[in-house]
């Protein structure tokens, strides 16, 4: 693969200089992703997801609630697990979540 270079473009001192007053940032200077979504907004919920294992187990619930755990997997990283007692089945079902959701 060739290596690009880039375009030769005069440095911030001959800028300076030739501006003569510039009140605006030069649009090839100008990076759209500084204007992405910040990490977190005003408003937004900074609680950490809860799943329910016993709701993975139920199979009226468990299409939501698998959906929740792997949104939680793919925007938070990590989750609080309610419930006390995790049968192997829902063990089962974490793990393949987990592995869907780092794969």
């Amino acid at each position: 693969m060739e290596s690009v270079g880039s375009l030769p473009v005069a440095n911030v001192q001959a800028l300076a200089a030739a501006s003569d007053g510039l009140n605006e940032v030069p649009p090839r200077y100008l990076r759209p992703e500084a204007e992405a979504d910040p990490v977190a907004r005003v408003g937004d919920s900074l609680e950490v997801p809860v799943i329910d294992m016993s709701r993975l187990l139920q199979p009226e619930l468990s299409r939501d609630e698998s959906a929740k755990l792997n949104l939680a997997c793919e925007q938070w990283g990590f989750f609080q697990v309610r419930s006390l007692l995790v049968t192997h089945q829902a063990k089962q079902i974490l793990g393949r979540n987990l592995s869907r959701a780092h794969s």
